[in-house]
């Protein structure tokens, strides 16, 4: 995973906001690849903390969409929605009206996100009615998830661009990737909706278990286990035939016979074979 050095609160991005990251550049990612951006937690009581960038899949002309990447804001994935009640995306509606393909979404209501097959994010505004350059920008509060004072990460991923539309239609000077243009975090002077989640206390570390010695001692009379320095030893009561049980010291040979006990309980093993089985039985119906 590649990394970028997080920037100081130093620049302003406009009269109410302060710039926290502003990476250097686009961010192409190809399939399984990931970038982490570091920024400082500023309060977010003071202002909403923002991730602002444009993307699209790299590719020749304008075509459909595809669920093809994901964000991460302190190793938590980010959706559309980040309660039932209150939206995290807040530059566009979840759905957008794409001229020859439908309804355009957000996300797959999940942690994967849409992007377009476009060559430029500019191409997208007239393939949309009304025209929009939305359908390319993505701006989402992540106020509840940074952590005051500390260092945070945002993470962009990319997977599942497929490979054989670049192959079947000879495209080799564009690769299966995710382009992310003008990537910013920042926070504004504006309130945020969303509380922060309550941190999970750490879980107690449980010490490793104790080593157990174990020992097995055996001869003609029986054997014995010992566990931890307690030793038991074992019997075992055998049933037979006739409501009798005997008993016999586990381990000893087959010629040695202890006491018997009556009405010892059956052993199904034991019990005599079932009857042979009924004759067939001939109708006494008179034959045709």
């Amino acid at each position: 995973m590649i990394r970028l050095a997080f920037a100081a609160v130093v620049a302003t991005f406009a009269a109410d906001a302060a710039v926290l990251f502003n990476a250097d550049g686009d961010i192409k990612l190809r399939n399984r690849q990931s970038r982490e951006l570091r920024f400082y937690g500023v309060d977010p009581a003071k202002g909403r903390v923002v991730v602002d960038f444009h993307n699209r899949i790299d590719y020749p002309k304008a075509g459909g969409w595809c669920p093809c990447w994901q964000i991460f804001v302190n190793g938590t994935p980010l959706s559309s929605a980040a309660t039932r009640s209150e939206t995290r995306l807040l530059n566009r509606p979840y759905h957008l009206n794409n001229r020859w393909h439908g309804k355009y979404p957000a996300d797959n209501r999940s942690d994967k996100w849409y992007a377009l097959y476009l060559p430029d994010c500019k191409e997208a505004a007239r393939h949309f009615s009304p025209p929009t350059q939305e359908a390319t920008h993505t701006v989402l509060d992540i106020s509840d998830l940074v952590q005051v004072g500390e260092t945070n990460t945002v993470t962009l991923r990319a997977g599942g661009v497929p490979g054989s539309i670049y192959s079947v239609n000879n495209y080799t000077n564009h690769k299966p990737q995710v382009v992310f243009s003008d990537v910013r975090i920042y926070s504004e002077n504006v309130p945020t909706r969303l509380r922060a989640a309550a941190r999970k206390a750490a879980r107690a570390t449980l010490a490793p278990p104790p080593e157990t010695r174990f020992a097995v001692d055996r001869d003609d009379a029986g054997f014995k286990v010992s566990v931890n320095g307690e030793t038991v030893a074992v019997k075992s009561l055998f049933s037979v035939p006739g409501g009798l049980g005997t008993s016999r010291p586990t381990g000893a040979s087959p010629n040695v016979v202890g006491r018997v006990i009556p009405n010892a309980p059956h052993d199904r093993s034991t019990r005599p074979a079932c009857p042979p089985p009924r004759p067939n039985l001939t109708s006494s119906l008179p034959q045709p």
